[in-house]
């Protein structure tokens, strides 16, 4: 179990390093988003391309904080992949114990030989408030694990770690982070999902290439990081509001899907001092951190992806990176459309559009289906489904509400492979079959499905529409 612990923390250890330092932005106001489920999702492909290729923008948090909010058709695309690709394989326990010794001082050496005795006290003094908080933090499902054995499995041999990476620590020992104790990162558990039903997964990363940038900051810069993280949590602990973007901020904006939001994409450590020369040494970091932990990963990350689509051109991937590494200038898509593909981002409305050409005739003298199962009665004027303009939502405004949700209700299922196909029993002019799925990746199985299969008697096989009539 405490092998467990430490493996499960220092993999929200790692992949929260970018979530760190591109969260530490000034709060924007409060922002308020409606139903998520009709709105454009962290999701891009590559239309010229078969079979198809995604990437998804993932946030470095516990997966159920997020996951409920991710569309359907983004989930249908990791499900349908045959491959998915991370920044880091955190399943590896090579790259586990990787990781763990890049942390570590050089041999003989501890913290109190490095670090002001000041801020040597000050540290220490929080690791005991956080250790004096964990039982009045811990979900009922943990109360089994004892307090100190967890805090122990959590921080062990901390005084023998490097500043950078103590300061990582004590950022995500928040309650917040408590609580979800034995949740994986959404990242992580992608990685797990992806293992469990079969894919081949990978990383376009090396441990190094993320590890070496944190140790490569000078003694200055890291001393004036771990002051910085240590005045902004005794701040919290004395019940005064930050000023900062923290989890709760990032979490939001990436369920409301704000792409805007220089939350996911902006690494910033900031000072309230005032002082000058804290100012220059703050902008001097945060330079050091765009180049090294975004603009050189972003390149080096989006070179391996073309290589990627290269040598394998008959495989479909899922690339799941940090958000910010899609968003704003030199982002891994721009890498990639330099590389010679289209990229474009996934809109939900658009995919049902287009399938929707294929389920309807585009004929506006279409009237009426009989439903079987529930003998509704549906009504239907002027169905340009065609139109490029109509959405989803416009399409299925009709007249009988409880009509036009049950017929929507099937359609989304059809095509998220939860279903049969609708089946009507004479093929209408204009209806057409829809192509692969390759063309509609989130029909299950990769094969065309008909839009009138039979029951083997010539007739219409159970399912929705029993029979089309005034055609």
């Amino acid at each position: 179990m405490n092998r467990l612990l430490k493996c499960s923390f220092l993999s929200l250890l790692v992949i929260q390093t970018m979530a760190t330092f591109t969260t530490n932005g000034r709060r924007e106001q409060p922002l308020n988003c409606e139903d998520t489920e009709q709105g454009s999702p962290f999701l891009w492909t590559l239309p010229g391309r078969e079979p198809p290729v995604y990437f998804f923008g993932t946030i470095h948090v516990p997966y159920t904080l997020v996951w409920g909010h991710v569309p359907w058709l983004a989930k249908r695309s990791f499900e349908r992949a045959d491959s998915v690709f991370f920044e880091l394989d955190l399943t590896d326990p090579e790259t586990v114990a990787q990781l763990s010794s890049c942390q570590m001082l050089p041999s003989g050496k501890t913290l109190a030989d490095i670090l002001p005795e000041d801020m040597y006290k000050r540290l220490k003094g929080h690791l005991d408030y956080v250790k004096l908080m964990i039982p009045s933090w811990m979900q009922d499902e943990h109360r089994g694990l004892y307090s100190e054995y967890l805090f122990k499995a959590i921080t062990g041999n901390w005084e023998k770690k490097r500043p950078v990476w103590v300061m990582l620590m004590i950022n995500s020992l928040t309650e917040s982070d408590i609580r979800s104790t034995g949740i994986p990162v959404l990242d992580l558990w992608l990685a797990r999902e992806a293992t469990r039903l079969g894919k081949r997964a990978g990383a376009v990363e090396r441990v190094e290439e993320q590890c070496l940038p944190l140790n490569g900051l000078n003694g200055t810069q890291v001393l004036f990081a771990l002051n910085q993280t240590l005045a902004r949590l005794e701040e919290l602990r004395s019940g005064r509001p930050s000023p900062f973007y923290g989890t709760e901020d990032l979490v939001r904006h990436y369920n409301c899907r704000n792409l805007s939001s220089a939350s996911f994409a902006n690494p910033d450590v900031l000072s309230d001092s005032g002082d000058a020369s804290d100012e220059l040494l703050s902008k001097n970091i945060n330079q050091y951190f765009r180049q090294e932990l975004i603009e050189k990963r972003n390149a080096r990350m989006a070179h391996r992806v073309l290589q990627l689509l290269q040598q394998y051109p008959d495989e479909s991937f899922f690339f799941a990176f940090g958000t910010g590494h899609f968003l704003g200038n030199g982002s891994v898509l721009d890498y990639i459309r330099d590389g010679g593909y289209e990229v474009e981002q996934v809109s939900l409305d658009a995919k049902i559009r287009k399938a929707m050409k294929f389920v309807f005739p585009p004929n506006p003298k279409l009237k009426r289906f009989f439903l079987s199962s529930s003998s509704m009665y549906c009504g239907f004027t002027d169905l340009s489904c065609h139109s490029p303009t109509m959405s989803a939502a416009n399409l299925f405004r009709l007249a009988n509400t409880s009509s036009s949700r049950f017929l929507f209700n099937h359609l989304k299922s059809t095509l998220t492979g939860a279903s049969s196909c609708l089946c009507v029993g004479k093929t209408p002019p204009g209806v057409r079959t829809p192509p692969s799925a390759v063309d509609f990746p989130f029909i299950r199985g990769g094969t065309k499905q008909e839009l009138n299969p039979l029951d083997g008697k010539g007739g219409c096989a159970p399912s929705v529409v029993k029979e089309e009539a005034d055609w």
